[in-house]
């Protein structure tokens, strides 16, 4: 059965850090673990965010979907755009390595094995933190089977109707 994971970030700042709870428990019942951790004080994160998004747009791609007649290829933007992401995702690696995040790191890896199908969904309010590139991280990569959704942190289950027929249909 797939894992569902649910990290819950409450509110701070980037200058002060966020707090961060995580649910695990099996799809469609109720969490089994939960632990607590914090983000730490991270200020340059939105900056090499901002670095790597320019260096994105510097491509010319659209960030829409639509065929370009001719396309151009700049090496040197391509390098900065790399080098960029790079830089990013060793930051972003280094922030959930931390020694307060320590606790729902080591939770996550003792919990979850790297075939297991897992639903990841990140609650936040912060706009920054919903736009980071999470699947950069090396706690995805491990896990080829994992996907991240976002949430808002208020939210209502909506209730399936199943729909069950009176006859039987006999082909």
């Amino acid at each position: 059965m797939a894992k569902l994971v649910v990290l819950k970030v409450g509110e701070g700042s980037f200058e002060q850090g966020f707090p961060v709870t995580m649910q695990i428990g099996e799809e469609g019942d109720a969490p089994a673990v939960q632990t607590l951790g914090k983000l730490p004080p991270a200020p340059e994160i939105p900056q090499y965010y901002n670095c790597w998004q320019s260096a994105y747009l510097c491509l010319g791609h659209s960030t829409r979907l639509e065929a370009k007649p001719v396309q151009v290829t700049n090496v040197s933007v391509i390098e900065d755009c790399w080098h960029a992401v790079q830089i990013l995702r060793n930051r972003l690696n280094s922030w959930i390595h931390s020694e307060s995040f320590r606790a729902i790191r080591e939770k996550w890896l003792e919990k979850l094995l790297p075939s297991d199908e897992i639903r990841a969904i990140l609650q936040t309010e912060d706009l920054v933190l919903q736009r980071l590139p999470w699947h950069f991280c090396d706690l995805f990569e491990r896990y080829p089977k994992a996907e991240l959704a976002l949430s808002g942190p208020a939210y209502e289950r909506v209730k399936q109707i199943s729909q069950t027929k009176d006859k039987v249909n006999i082909l």
